[in-house]
């Protein structure tokens, strides 16, 4: 269990952005309507952190953001710091026990004494926990981004009036949690000070909307042309996504996206960007030194793009990888990312450099 006295985080992207795909991914330069708050049903003095009375108090939050296809899932429960950190154990296995059904809803177990309410036009579900007074974990998701999974840790943080951490140092403010659905979890245990006033921002960074319907597979848009390799099906396009694939072996899937950023220092800096991809790998980030070493050349089309292959170890059958290509081409910076389970991505390799030199930008 994490001291009670501060934030820790324990510690694959996280699998996410790249390009960044999942997990992939905080290089966000974009600006997207902010969302409204949320205002909160009155609460009984002092029962709870929705109460004004928790104005300036301190509380802990425990919270995991997951991976699951084309939307992330974001599960918290925030409260007295002693009574939740109680819940640690229970919360993480929890987490543990997420997965995915058919219709790309999580299912879980849930311990001893958690009921699961009906959700609301802002969340899927909500989870009660019995204890005095009762606990609740907010279950929600919205489309992922590229900084989905620092955003929204930072946005937290903010809650609690903690100072925001960055992206190399952001594997020292969380643990990565193998789950049921085959994906890595990011995890966070926090403590801090609440701002209280009966507000809270919604489930959203960076003022994303509530979750919206999956998006359904269609063709590359004509940004974007390439080959597709056998046994390569198509993904979920949509937003930042101009191209997206996927491959299965048995049981095992990986994902294949083609995004593109504004062009500008920070979206086309490669140390930040190949640390972020391998923090959701739960791989220690690199210095720039032990970078160019590990980043090699590769054709995209009639570009040149940088070439990453960060292989992870972590999580045994659960552990994910990521073969990662950044490349600038006039006032865009583009990110082409395989992320899946670790023998996948070795298998799939050669198809993939193969995919990458055929891409041609419109």
């Amino acid at each position: 269990m994490f001291p009670h006295g501060r934030s820790v985080v324990f510690t694959a992207l996280i699998a996410a952005g790249l390009a960044g795909c999942q997990p992939e991914e905080q290089i966000a330069q974009y600006t997207i309507p902010k969302a409204e708050s949320i205002q909160l049903p009155a609460a009984t003095p002092g029962k709870g952190p929705g109460s004004e009375s928790t104005a300036g108090r301190p509380e802990r939050m425990l919270a995991a953001i997951l991976p699951g296809g084309e939307q992330s899932w974001f599960f918290k429960l925030t409260g007295p710091v002693d009574p939740v950190a109680e819940r640690w154990d229970e919360f993480r296995e929890f987490v543990k026990s997420v997965h995915f059904g058919a219709d790309g809803n999580p299912d879980w177990t849930l311990p001893a004494g958690w009921t699961k309410q009906p959700g609301n036009q802002m969340r899927f579900a909500t989870l009660v926990i019995a204890a005095d007074p009762p606990l609740e974990i907010s279950v929600s998701a919205l489309a992922t981004s590229e900084d989905t999974v620092l955003a929204n840790i930072n946005r937290w943080r903010g809650q609690l009036s903690l100072p925001p951490v960055t992206a190399d140092n952001l594997g020292d403010e969380s643990e990565m949690i193998a789950t049921k659905s085959g994906a890595l979890a990011t995890v966070i245990n926090l403590v801090g000070t609440s701002k209280g006033g009966g507000m809270m921002s919604g489930p959203f960074a960076r003022g994303g909307m509530p979750s919206s319907p999956p998006l359904q597979p269609s063709a590359a848009p004509p940004s974007v042309t390439y080959d597709t390799p056998e046994g390569w099906t198509p993904g979920k396009v949509g937003g930042m996504r101009k191209a997206a694939l996927e491959v299965m072996e048995g049981d095992y899937r990986a994902e294949i996206t083609v995004i593109d950023l504004p062009r500008d220092p920070q979206a086309s800096e490669r140390l930040a960007n190949v640390n972020r991809w391998r923090g959701q790998v739960a791989l220690s980030p690199v210095t720039a030194d032990e970078l160019k070493s590990a980043m090699r050349p590769l054709p995209v089309g009639s570009l040149t793009g940088d070439y990453v292959e960060l292989i992870g170890t972590e999580g045994g059958d659960a552990a994910q990888s990521i073969l990662g290509v950044i490349v600038d081409r006039d006032d865009k910076t583009w990110f082409v990312k395989l992320q899946g389970p670790t023998p996948v991505a070795l298998s799939q390799r050669a198809n993939f450099e193969q995919f990458v030199k055929s891409l041609k930008f419109e």
